[in-house]
């Protein structure tokens, strides 16, 4: 209870106090004067009762009155202060987060998820195939595929018999040590990669039992074992002979290994 409060309790017991002194006063003609009594009757207070009531909308002017008025008072400025502070406690609006730019920044979705997926995917599939591409050139190289090589009579043999069941081109160069066998030699190795299904190999002619100038160089064209091309005197098929060029044995390789 606050200072103010007690100070006003005070004020109305005070006037309680006063009033229990005061004798009780009686309307002269009410049945409650004693017709016996030597006193007489006591004056009305006509001036007291004669104040007309005038009804107040306003505060209390009475002791509990001006309590309660003030009690109302102190719980009216505390609403008024929650209501104060719950407005300014608002919750904010979250910001969203934007670029430089301006726009909102673009969200992972499962759509740039699969696209990540498949771009790795796809590095994968193209390692391997390096890969694979790799391991088959280096078998190719040790089987001879797609590159010129030298080899005796014996390994030449060899390499025709062990291709009897495959699907392997075996090519045979028999030259001699003319310029325009090692013309035709220096072609055939730099477009051998171009037919990577056959296997190129050069022989001297001699080694073989070819002495004579006139049927060299030859080239001998083998499929699973089987001679397919016998080409004697193979600068003959060029519309030059003697002055033939790359391409040349470029269209003269097509038409024996790729039909």
């Amino acid at each position: 209870m606050t200072d103010i409060e007690k100070q006003l309790l005070g004020l109305q017991g005070g006037q309680e106090g006063s009033d229990k002194g005061v004798p009780e006063r009686h309307n002269a003609t009410g049945s409650d004067v004693d017709p016996d009594s030597d006193s007489e009757p006591r004056e009305v207070d006509t001036q007291r009762s004669a104040e007309p009531y005038i009804p107040r909308s306003g505060p209390q002017t009475g002791v509990k009155g001006v309590l309660a008025d003030y009690r109302q008072s102190q719980r009216s400025l505390q609403e008024a202060n929650t209501a104060e502070k719950a407005s300014v406690r608002l919750p904010t609006q979250p910001s969203t987060l934007t670029s430089d730019n301006g726009k909102q920044p673009a969200k992972d979705s499962d759509s740039s998820s699969d696209s990540d997926c498949s771009i790795d995917d796809e590095q994968l599939y193209e390692d391997y195939k390096a890969m694979r591409m790799a391991e088959m050139n280096m078998a190719a190289a040790k089987a001879g595929l797609g590159a010129l090589r030298d080899a005796t009579p014996e390994e030449y043999v060899d390499i025709v018999d062990q291709h009897t069941s495959s699907d392997i081109w075996v090519a045979v160069l028999l030259l001699n040590g003319s310029s325009i066998s090692e013309r035709l030699g220096r072609f055939v190795h730099s477009k051998a990669a171009r037919y990577p299904h056959t296997i190129f190999l050069r022989l001297q002619a001699q080694a073989c039992g070819f002495v004579d100038d006139a049927v060299v160089p030859i080239i001998l064209v083998y499929r699973r074992g089987e001679i397919t091309h016998n080409l004697v005197r193979v600068i003959d098929q060029f519309a030059d002979p003697l002055n033939f060029e790359l391409r040349d044995v470029v269209k003269l390789l097509d038409n024996t290994l790729l039909k």
